[in-house]
């Protein structure tokens, strides 16, 4: 392989674009890509303004509780540390917990019936939603269609079940309530088998055998609606309803709770979230006065049984100072019936403590102790007692006796009833610790979805994804748009660079013939096409007897022809005799330079010999240039390319000129290529930017390798230098040259 010590074009272009670094490449890549990182761009960006529009609107209502703290500890010295340290824990968070329990949502679900959902289900697709929250409203309150006759429902559709009950097998199965002519309707399963039928509303309906049972409150649609009716699990929809549901504090140890839940209907948010809040505040009350209900539903019960052992009692009493006929005791005996009064009145309400302490502490604990020693001190006392009252006649003892039940039974029974008044005016008292501040009104604009926050932030995905996939898209494609490149990746030095010449691409379309060397000789390509001529000068004077040059390229389209055409009419026109070979069988393209009939005798006739060289080459087509055409096409071009009769052929044609310039097939598509580098002095490769990626580039120069041929520079064809890589300045060399040294091409 050669390498050029001359300097190259791509050295002024090394100078323009020094300080290039990769953010550089980065930004080029979607300059080149540009149109797909605009397509990615809008896409993503109109999806997220459609997604805007069309999205179900989702409302979200709340309320305010208050909740009292609990009366604070007799140890107030160190609450107060407890307090300045955060550590004291606010019993608002007991009350988050209790409000988000199942105990509380299950109730507003039973109490609403949530666990019955009936919505509309053939809506216009993609836009029903919008359209039936914007369509105007008739007098019905249904929607007005765009169209008359055809099922869709539009809008202000309603369908409420007060009773429904289904089997274990259709719970959480999602049923279709067809509706008909006034007002009938029929319901089906998944399947589309029909469960019940029936006509208007407040009707119960059984099917199934008596297992279903529907009847429909209220109904507003047209003929033809469909509404998607579910049966949930309590437990699923309480899930569901917690999933929307946020409690939270407002500020730490306020004391308010803040209560939020989202729905897609606005009344509905209100309503369900008010339900919650009346069933908490009811449930609280209840809770704190339910210690003082149970206590007084006991002395309720206790009160008349003590009542008729205190009638009993004193009517024995009385029987018997009747019978006796005692109406009067001595001092001594009251005494003793006081003292015996006393100690029996302890005994119950020690024998009353201990079962209340034994619930709570076993026989270990202090407390139980202290009790039983009292417990044993007062029996010893009572022993002490009966034994001073046996001593007395058995009338004084029996009136004793008697005289103690009636006054420990008064004095139980007034206690217990005095108990009960008390527990009756608390439970009266009894309110909650929480109380709501404020209720859930219907809102009135919903909080989802965020238009503008929805667009903005898909754009800057959108912009974002765009870039990634441009930068994704220029590694993959490694499409040649940098000569500096293309140099540093085969190392091969680039003979010339070739800018983009919009006339010569503007006339090419046209059927006429065009040689840009002819019509515009003092623009840049051209000028770009004799440097490249002077390269070939210093190329050929370092090999003695070289004189012919094939031109070639990865793939088709990259101006093999254009330069092949443009290089030898230069060459010609500095006084070398040229001679232009068309090689290229399969795909002649040169008749869009010169001008002659694609039929007549070329190369291909010459290698079959058909005719001799003096009859296929045409002569003067140019002053000092001939040119030998490919000739008719034939079945096996390849095989003849690949003869020695071509070397032979080439070097006899040689030997008559100064300089012959091959136009060859493409590298990687045919072989033609690697059969005429054997015939070649010198091989340009072509590469033309855009059209060309860096791993084609390489495997043709690997194939041409591999046939023992060598390339020795690259021409870089169409060269648009960007803007972003070498700056605005950049290119102005390029296209001001026709007026360099001012001549002005007036063409």
């Amino acid at each position: 392989m050669n390498v050029n010590n001359n300097s190259s074009p791509v050295d002024a272009i090394s100078s323009a674009g020094e300080g290039t670094n990769s953010m550089v490449d980065i930004i080029d890549n979607v300059f080149f890509f540009r149109w797909q990182f605009i397509g990615i761009f809008i896409l993503i960006t109109m999806g997220a303004v459609l997604y805007a529009l069309i999205a179900t609107p989702i409302y979200t209502a709340d309320a305010l509780i208050q909740v009292e703290e609990k009366k604070g500890t007799s140890l107030g010295a160190l609450s107060q540390v407890a307090n300045a340290l955060g550590a004291q824990q606010s019993n608002v968070v007991g009350e988050i917990e209790i409000l988000r329990s199942r105990d509380i949502i299950g109730r507003a679900v039973e109490k609403l019936q949530l666990n019955i959902s009936a919505r509309v289900s053939n809506r216009l697709p993609l836009i029903g939603n919008w359209l039936a929250l914007n369509l105007e409203r008739g007098p019905n309150g249904l929607a007005k269609p765009l169209w008359e006759g055809t099922s869709y429902a539009w809008g202000g559709e309603r369908l409420r079940i007060s009773e429904f009950i289904v089997p274990q097998q259709l719970v959480g199965k999602r049923l279709t309530l067809l509706i008909g002519q006034k007002e009938s309707w029929e319901l089906f399963d998944h399947n589309e088998v029909l469960l019940a039928k029936g006509t208007g509303t407040n009707q119960l309906v059984v099917g199934m055998d008596g297992a279903l049972r529907i009847e429909i409150e209220s109904l507003r649609a047209r003929p033809g609606t469909k509404f998607q009716v579910v049966y949930y699990s309590l437990q699923s929809r309480i899930n569901q309803l917690l999933g929307n549901l946020a409690v939270t504090e407002t500020k730490r140890q306020s004391g308010i709770i803040r209560l939020a839940f989202q729905n897609a209907n606005a009344d509905d948010a209100a309503i369900i979230l008010n339900t919650i809040a009346d069933i908490y505040l009811k449930q609280n009350v209840s809770r704190r006065s339910e210690e003082a209900e149970l206590s007084l539903k006991f002395l309720n019960g206790e009160l008349p049984k003590l009542r008729l052992k205190l009638d009993s009692a004193e009517r024995t009493l009385n029987e018997f100072r009747s019978k006796t006929k005692t109406m009067d005791i001595s001092s001594e005996i009251k005494e003793l019936l006081s003292k015996a009064t006393l100690i029996e009145k302890a005994q119950l309400d020690l024998d009353l403590k201990r079962r209340e302490y034994s619930e709570r502490y076993d026989q270990s604990h202090p407390l139980m102790k202290s009790l039983n020693s009292q417990i044993l001190g007062i029996k010893a006392e009572s022993e002490q007692l009966t034994r001073q009252i046996g001593n007395l006649p058995i009338v004084q003892q029996e009136y004793i006796r008697l005289a103690r039940d009636v006054d420990v039974n008064n004095q139980l029974y007034i206690g217990l009833l005095n108990n009960a008044q008390q527990l009756q005016i608390a439970k009266a008292g009894t309110t909650g610790n929480v109380a709501i501040v404020d209720r859930a009104m219907t809102p009135e604009v919903p909080t989802r979805p965020k238009r503008a926050q929805i667009v903005a932030v898909s754009a800057a995905f959108g912009l974002l994804l765009a870039f990634s996939i441009c930068q994704v898209l220029a590694f993959m494609s490694k499409v040649v748009r940098d000569p500096r490149k293309l140099e540093h990746e085969t190392n091969l030095p680039t003979l010339a660079i070739l800018p983009l010449d919009e006339y010569q691409a503007i006339k090419q379309s046209n059927e006429d013939t065009f040689l840009l060397a002819i019509e515009k000789p003092n623009s840049a390509s051209v000028e770009a096409l004799r440097s490249l001529r002077t390269s070939l000068i210093f190329k050929l004077s370092e090999k003695p007897g070289a004189n012919v040059v094939l031109i070639t390229s990865a793939v088709p389209a990259q101006g093999k022809s254009f330069i092949s055409v443009n290089l030898s009419y230069l060459f010609a026109a500095s006084g070398r005799k040229t001679l232009l070979i068309e090689a290229d069988i399969r795909l002649a393209s040169i008749s869009r330079y010169v001008k002659y009939d694609k039929q007549r005798a070329g190369l291909s006739t010459m290698l079959n010999e058909q005719v001799p060289p003096e009859n296929a080459v045409m002569k003067d087509i140019f002053p000092n240039m001939d040119f030998l055409p490919s000739g008719p096409a034939v079945k096996n071009p390849g095989d003849l390319l690949s003869t020695d009769k071509l070397l032979q052929t080439i070097a006899a044609l040689a030997s008559g000129y100064d300089l012959v310039i091959i136009d060859s097939p493409p590298l990687l598509p045919v072989h033609d290529a690697r059969s005429l580098g054997r015939a070649a002095d010198i091989t340009l490769f072509v590469a033309r930017q855009d059209e060309v990626s860096v791993n084609e580039i390489h495997d043709a120069i690997d194939v041409f390798s591999k046939s023992g041929n060598t390339i020795d520079g690259i021409v870089y064809n169409a060269f648009v230098p960007s803007r972003i890589r070498y700056g605005y300045g950049y290119g102005g060399r390029y296209r001001n040259s026709s007026q360099y040294g001012g001549y002005v091409d007036k063409n």
